[in-house]
């Protein structure tokens, strides 16, 4: 066994990583399906989602109170893989509820869902001039 000096990162690598995994046998978390959520320019949340293989109208997209929750029951499909058959559900909490989930725009091309959450309009950013 060989151990090297890990930097800490966003990932939660720790100089303690390999050790943990070594002796435990730690096995490594997946998550499905591969999401990215991010701001874009103009202050907007954005919620990419990898959903290759999935039609559209087995995903569901449900705005409760602060969250919003992405699901599918899976899908049923003639041959033996199981790519884009099984179930999953995300839900994602605005604890400051500064974002208006109820008017949020999904887009779904190319295997890829696409959903933009404009922020309240009392909750944007403004600068306040120093006299």
């Amino acid at each position: 066994m060989t151990y090297s000096l890990q930097i800490p990162s966003i990932m939660h690598k720790t100089i303690f990583g390999n050790l943990l995994h070594d002796f435990h046998r730690v096995p490594k978390r997946k998550s499905f399906p591969i999401t990215d959520v991010y701001l874009d320019k103009e202050g907007n949340q954005i919620i990419e989602m990898a959903l290759a293989g999935y039609p559209k109208d087995s995903i569901s997209i449900e705005v409760r109170s602060n969250q919003i929750t992405i699901s599918s029951t899976g899908i049923k499909i003639g041959r033996e893989s199981n790519i884009a058959r099984r179930a999953f559900q995300k839900t994602f909490i605005d604890y400051n509820t500064e974002m208006d989930l109820a008017n949020a725009i999904a887009k779904f091309e190319h295997g890829l869902l696409k959903i933009v959450i404009k922020p309240k309009e009392g909750s944007k950013c403004t600068n306040i001039h120093i006299q």
